[in-house]
This record gives C-alpha cells, structure tokens and sequence, in this order.
C-alpha cells in the first residue's frame, strides 16, 4: 500500500480504485478490498467520495463468497467524452469516444486539394463539429481533444514544423485555436506516434514492447516504442526516417525540409517520376518499384541494426501494398544484412490508426486527471 500524508493516501487509493473499475468492470467493495489489498473501511469511505464525485456508480446486485447480495461498482464512462482528430494530408477524420474508449461516432471528409493552413484548420473543426453533433453527447462535457499532424510540433514557440506540403502551416497555433473554441485541454501530436499508440493499444503491436511503426504514403516516417515507451527525441523529432542518406552522393550542402529519402521514394517523388497522379500507375513501373524496394529496404535495415524491434508494422497506401506484394523480398534483404529480422505486419486499424491513438491518448490524459495527487 501507499503511504504518505492522508490527503494524499486517500487521493491515491482513489485513484486505484478508479484504475481497477476501469481495467476490470463491475466489482463489489468486497472484490476491491481483496485486489487492491486495501482495508474495506477505506475502500467504502474512498468509494463514497468517488460517488459523490459521479465518476463511480452503482451497477446492480451481485454476490459474494457466501451467497449474500452484495452492491456492484462501475466506472461511469458516461462523465464526459473526449474527441480525436487526424489531420492527414488527403483527409480529415475525427472521433468521439466514452470514458472507456466505446467509439460514440467517426467522421471522414476529403481535404480540399491545395488546402493551405488556415483552411486546413477550418475544415477540422467542421469535421470535429460533425463528430460531436453524431455523438448525441453535450459540447460542455467533452474532457479532451488529441489532434494528431503531419510534422512535429515546437511546444515553444507553438510553430508546426517539418511539415512542407501545407502552406502557411507553421505559423498556426493550432492548441490555441481549438483551445479558444472547445474550452477544453487540447493536445498536439504527430499522427505517426498516435498510429504506433493505437496498434499497441489495440492493433497488431497489441502484447508487445519493441516495435517500429512505419507510415509510407505520400511521406515517410516512422515511431518508435522500446519497452512499451514511446522515443519521442530532444525535439520530438524522432522518427523522421524521410530525413535518412540513402546514399553518399544524396549528402546536401544545407538543410531542405523534405529529407534526401522523401525526395526519393515518397509518393509525391514516385508519382512525379511516373509522370501521373495515381500510385497504381507507379506500381506498374518496374524500374520505379525495384529502386523504392531497394531505398525503403535500406531505411528498414538500418532501422533494425539500432532498434532491434519485434515488430516492424507497416501501414500508408504504399506501405501496405509493399507489405502485400513484396514481404518476402524484404525478409530476405534483412535476412542478409541484420542479425536478428522482425516480423513484418501491416497495420490492423488501417486509415484509422491515427485517430484511435488521439483517443488512446486523450484517455490517458482524462483517466489521470480525475484526482489530483
């Protein structure tokens, strides 16, 4: 058990009970005073305060050991709820989600083509409007807005870096503007951490500790989780695999935000090189696809000899048709290059990673702000 002063040990084994109901469902306060090991004079009093507080409720009859009818406890999920939103490149999608993680509704809407920043920010608070409109819930109860972006974030100064195919991007602050307009927390993200959050939460990376998430689509990036944390960086910049050398005559006199690898084998660069406007053209160029399984092979092996992961899940409309059409080129090319190769998956929640981890998150967020310690 936890000591310390009483204020503060009751806050704590309030917060614990909070967790257990959350992890567990209905439990009497007999079944909390054995899990916890907590004492059931504690457990009713702490009980009573979370009730009066509404983030516990009652939830039926249930029975002990001994027969008897005994009061069961729930988490009310129904407290608030929390959005997520991800700020793609091609789309717009936000979520609403109970104090558990229920999904209560999901929105797509196209990006308009050419969207500059500050239409881009228009047209995710029209879809987040939409989303909580489907909710059925009340504006005023929403806890959290997670909103996941292409590019990093400068918690500074507020800038959104790295993130050069929207204009006029870097100057919007957008926690500010959400904050202004939903009156509630609001958090900034990359949208490729949050797609490694949601498949550990409850994707393919679900049960392990060490993986590499890696989006390929119109951009290339990845996130890293190594003993279940998320590597984030000294700038939050870790992860930019676009920036990788492929090769020593790609090495630049200065800086350019898109890295040597991007230039190479995003899917802006391929479709370009193709001459056309949609990767199914890219797909049947034989030349084009033998380099971009030769460059991204080289980024995936020198990702593997420093991480060493479990898993290496690949989702983005490129990433997973490299998955699906040449999986076992690239085990063999790491087979030949690394000592120890990963298992390779596509990604389980697809097109809707990013905005399951804007959930994942706004519940950590919510679920231990409840009591402050």
């Amino acid at each position: 058990m936890a000591s310390g002063k009483p204020g503060s040990l009751s806050k704590i084994n309030q917060n614990s009970i909070l967790e257990l109901l959350r992890k567990k469902g209905a439990m009497s306060r007999a079944d909390i005073s054995r899990e916890l090991e907590m004492s059931f004079p504690s457990v009713s009093s702490n009980v009573k305060k979370l009730i009066l507080l509404d983030l516990i409720k009652e939830a039926g009859a249930g029975s002990n050991m001994l027969g008897r009818k005994s009061t069961l406890l729930c988490f009310n999920d129904q407290k608030g709820f929390v959005l997520g939103i991800d700020a793609g490149r091609f789309a717009i999608r936000a979520m609403t989600a109970t104090l558990l993680g229920d999904r209560l509704s999901i929105v797509k809407n196209t990006l308009a083509k050419a969207a500059d920043g500050k239409s881009m920010v228009l047209q995710m608070e029209k879809t987040a409007d939409e989303a909580i409109k489907k909710s059925g819930k009340d504006p005023a109860d929403l806890l959290c807005i997670v909103i996941g972006i292409p590019g990093i974030r400068d918690d500074k100064t507020g800038r959104n870096l790295l993130a050069p195919y929207i204009d006029g991007w870097e100057d919007i602050d957008l926690k500010k503007e959400f904050e202004k307009k939903y009156a509630t927390k609001v958090m900034i993200e990359n949208s490729v951490d949050l797609g490694a959050i949601a498949e550990k939460w409850k994707g393919a990376a679900y049960g392990h500790s060490d993986i590499v998430y890696i989006n390929y689509g119109i951009g290339i990036g990845c996130s890293v989780i190594i003993n279940g944390e998320l590597i984030r960086g000294a700038n939050n910049a870790a992860g930019e695999t676009g920036f990788m050398l492929p090769d020593l005559k790609y090495m630049q006199e200065r800086f350019d935000k898109q890295g040597a690898l991007e230039k190479l084998i995003s899917g802006r660069a391929l479709m370009e090189k193709a001459g056309c406007d949609d990767m199914k053209d890219v797909f049947i160029n034989e030349k084009l696809i033998s380099d971009m399984i030769s460059y991204f092979s080289m980024m995936l092996i020198g990702i593997v000899s420093v991480l060493n992961p479990e898993l290496l899940i690949i989702s983005g409309g490129i990433g997973e048709q490299m998955i699906k059409r040449y999986k076992q080129d690239l085990i063999g090319i790491l087979g030949a290059h690394v000592p120890f190769v990963p298992k390779l998956l596509c990604s389980m929640l697809g097109d809707e990673a990013n905005v399951t981890g804007a959930i994942a998150v706004c519940l950590r967020v919510v679920n231990s702000g409840y009591i402050t310690i």
